[in-house]
């Protein structure tokens, strides 16, 4: 994957804003408000999810979907009957195998089961990024690109209790990503975006780092 729970401008986010010999936490009068309130977004969020802003180790919050019968028939083409999401933070700089370079910090993993009984695990691959709150609203976002993507969005509310995984259009179906995709794989698009609600942190035990 890449599993759009990476810091959004990271750069500009986490820049050093305190003025030399400045306590610490003190605010130089040039700090960026946009980086201040998305560091102070950020804290919320985490203090949140995991009660601790930032965690000392890895952290992660749970969410989970199981559709039931009478979705699934009212939705044909959805193939996922189970869906599970790991939003985790590391607070430890690590160096991914493929590239050498740094992992981010914030990501999620996937984890879905389909009416096949495949079940079919992503992994945050690409670059992702925080950002919150979303568009003036009370979810916070978390926006990963995967290579060759255009971006998975996973939004999660103020309260941590419910998220939703949009433009995941690849989970079931690659091909609905490719020009000239036929009417029926269009109305497999069921299979792209997911409402999903907090679980025991234990049911993401599939997501090691």
């Amino acid at each position: 994957m890449a599993l759009s729970l990476a810091l959004f401008a990271a750069g500009a986010a986490h820049a050093q804003t305190s003025t030399p010999g400045a306590p610490a936490g003190a605010e130089s009068p040039q700090a960026d408000p946009a980086a201040v309130e998305q560091r102070a977004a950020e804290s919320r969020l985490m203090k949140t999810l995991f009660g601790a802003a930032p965690p000392t180790s890895r952290s992660r919050a749970c969410f989970t979907r199981v559709y039931d019968a009478a979705h699934l028939k009212a939705h044909p083409y959805q193939h996922v009957v189970e869906i599970r999401i790991s939003a985790h933070y590391d607070p430890v700089e690590r160096m991914r195998a493929d590239s050498g370079t740094p992992r981010q910090k914030w990501g999620y993993a996937i984890h879905s089961r389909l009416r096949s009984g495949q079940v079919k695990i992503f992994k945050d691959e690409g670059e992702c990024f925080f950002r919150g709150p979303d568009d003036n609203s009370a979810r916070f976002l978390i926006l990963c690109n995967p290579a060759c993507d255009s971006g998975d969005h996973f939004l999660i509310d103020a309260d941590g209790k419910s998220a939703k995984l949009s433009q995941k259009d690849d989970l079931v179906h690659p091909e609905l990503t490719e020009p000239g995709s036929t009417a029926a794989q269009a109305a497999k698009a069921d299979d792209g975006v997911f409402r999903l609600y907090r679980a025991k942190d234990s049911l993401c035990d599939f997501d090691k780092p």
